[in-house]
């Protein structure tokens, strides 16, 4: 909108230049006298000139407006594009404090996560990004100015003192503090260091900030929805391990990565022994409270890189990688002896409840080509535990029998 003011201002001197000019050629006309010609004339081009700045006035003022708008609209919709890149809750969090930087011309930032649900969605709860090193300088009086319709909740106070003193952002003109809040919950705060702010850019910033976050909001609410219905996809709702579709996906993932770089899969596929007993004697809500117990019992004595999945029934299944038969056979044994270890509740506390459970092994490149191969001599090694007295790990042999 800067050329459109520059051609204003050059219409409005042109129609004043030829204007002048008009009223010294009338002024050289010969029927009057030259000061009755200027009496008579000047009232006339005075007007004229009031009228012609009064109307560029006027059209200045409305391309002022709408460069305004038009600056907002741009950057709100250039905003929006970036957060729809990725449904992605560190995504969305780490560019929402881009984007409040580049609003700002932020030299450093920290978005800190405040809202519950979606802390537990993201790696980390404190998201920083840095354009340029601080002023090694001693700590100066900056300005503290927060750009929002919401206030910041009190809990949070210490803590955004903190960041400002571990960041070193007093070492900048301004310290900007922007709750990300729908005036109930506030999502995030973000706090940023950055240069003097004047008075003439603060109701641009405050105007394009709330209408800013009133959008994060919503994008930061779909991302969270995203990975509630993600995580339901995959997940089973009784044990909340991961379902057979999921680790079937996996399966086959880690065994094509594992034919590539030629790299050991381990596959074990256990199942709790006499459950049915179990559930026969206690009923079906307490059965389903033990096994749901005993899966967390079995995921907590697994490694951090394993893989745990209700794989039907009573039946679980691992998914081990970069593990060898013989390394497999260790952590099934600590799975093992855990689920036995541990007590479980049941309506009737003077008669505990014993669980143990069987596991069967089978490992690629050992004992198959396929995950078809690894799948079935896996299940293949579970049934001999079962036959041979249950409560033991078997890992599958490739001449038909199976090693305890």
């Amino acid at each position: 909108m800067q050329d459109e003011r520059k051609v204003l201002w050059l219409t409005a001197a042109v129609l004043t230049a030829a204007l002048g000019l008009l009223f010294v050629l009338n002024l050289l006309r010969a029927d009057w006298t030259f000061g009755s010609r200027i009496y008579r004339n000047l009232f006339t081009f005075l007007t004229t000139v009031f009228v012609i700045a009064l109307v560029t006035g006027v059209f200045l003022r409305f391309a002022r407006n709408m460069s305004y708008d038009l600056s907002l609209l741009s950057h709100l919709n250039e905003s929006m594009a970036r957060l729809n890149t990725s449904m992605n809750p560190d995504f969305r969090c780490g560019e929402l404090l881009s984007i409040l930087m580049d609003l700002y011309d932020g030299k450093e930032g920290v978005l800190l996560v405040t809202e519950r649900t979606l802390r537990s969605f993201v790696t980390t709860d404190t998201f920083t990004n840095q354009k340029t090193m601080p002023k090694d300088a001693a700590q100066q009086r900056y300005r503290y100015q927060t750009f929002s319709p919401s206030t910041i909740p009190s809990e949070w106070e210490d803590r955004i003192k903190t960041i400002v003193n571990e960041a070193r952002l007093w070492a900048y003109d301004s310290v900007v503090v922007i709750p990300v809040s729908d005036g109930g919950t506030t999502w995030a705060i973000a706090v940023i260091g950055t240069g003097p702010i004047s008075s003439r850019q603060t109701d641009w910033l405050r105007e394009m900030t709330g209408i800013l976050v009133k959008h994060a909001v919503t994008f930061l609410q779909n991302a969270v929805l995203h990975e509630e219905v993600r995580i339901a996809s995959i997940t089973d709702p009784l044990t909340q391990l991961y379902n057979r579709r999921y680790f079937q996906a996996r399966l086959s993932e880690q065994f094509a990565l594992a034919k590539r770089q030629e790299f050991p899969i381990s596959l074990m596929i256990s199942d709790l022994d006499n459950f049915k007993h179990i559930v026969d004697t206690y009923g079906h809500p307490a059965g389903d409270a033990i096994l749901a117990r005993a899966a967390q019992v079995a995921k907590s004595a697994l490694r951090e890189t394993d893989i745990i999945c209700r794989f039907g029934g009573d039946e679980f299944a691992y998914l081990l990688p970069f593990t060898s038969s013989s390394e497999a056979l260790l952590v099934a044994d600590r799975v093992r002896n855990a689920v036995a270890a541990h007590g479980y509740d049941n309506p009737d506390p003077a008669v505990p409840v014993t669980l143990t459970m069987s596991i069967g092994i089978a490992a690629f490149p050992e004992h198959g080509a396929t995950e078809e191969d690894i799948l079935r001599n896996a299940d293949s090694a579970l049934f001999s535990a079962k036959q041979q007295g249950r409560n033991i790990v078997t890992v599958y042999s490739n001449s038909g029998g199976v090693l305890c």
